[in-house]
């Protein structure tokens, strides 16, 4: 059904408010779910991505096999913060790290994946990760977790 036109002034035609409201209503919710069915659509290609990248079947470490060590430090002159992590496990280990740093002069996340070789209770196998901060201090969040592969 045709939108109703109210004649203005000058013998124009215009569409009347309410209905011009619901038609930015209708594309509004359009573009929501479309969205909504991208985001959707990137999360399932990503899904699928990683388990193309790591067809290995992940197992659970032993408590206490995974150590880390974090802070900040200054590499020639910059500040930045580092996650130091060690396998004492006798099989490869994939790490996901989650890093929020706070500092005076605002706040910065990252991540990273880290794979660490084998290792053993004498020979612990290493590998670090670093990320550049304003400042060489702050309030740091770290979060990881970490599968045998």
């Amino acid at each position: 059904m045709p939108a109703k036109t109210k004649r203005a002034r000058g013998g124009a035609s215009r569409t009347s408010k309410s209905d011009t409201l619901h038609g930015s209503t209708k594309r509004i919710a359009f573009a929501a779910g479309a969205l909504a069915f991208v985001a959707a659509a990137a999360t399932s290609i990503v899904l699928q991505s990683e388990n193309l990248l790591f067809p290995v079947e992940e197992v659970a470490l032993a408590e206490g096999c995974i150590t880390d060590k974090s802070g900040f430090r200054a590499v020639a002159g910059k500040p930045e913060f580092f996650v130091e992590i060690a396998n004492a496990c006798g099989r490869r280990a994939r790490c996901t790290l989650h890093v929020n740093v706070g500092g005076s002069r605002g706040s910065k996340a990252g991540s990273a994946t880290l794979v660490l070789p084998a290792g053993s209770p004498g020979q612990e196998s290493m590998t670090s990760w670093a990320m550049p901060t304003a400042e060489n201090g702050g309030m740091a969040s770290l979060s990881r977790r970490c599968v045998g592969i």
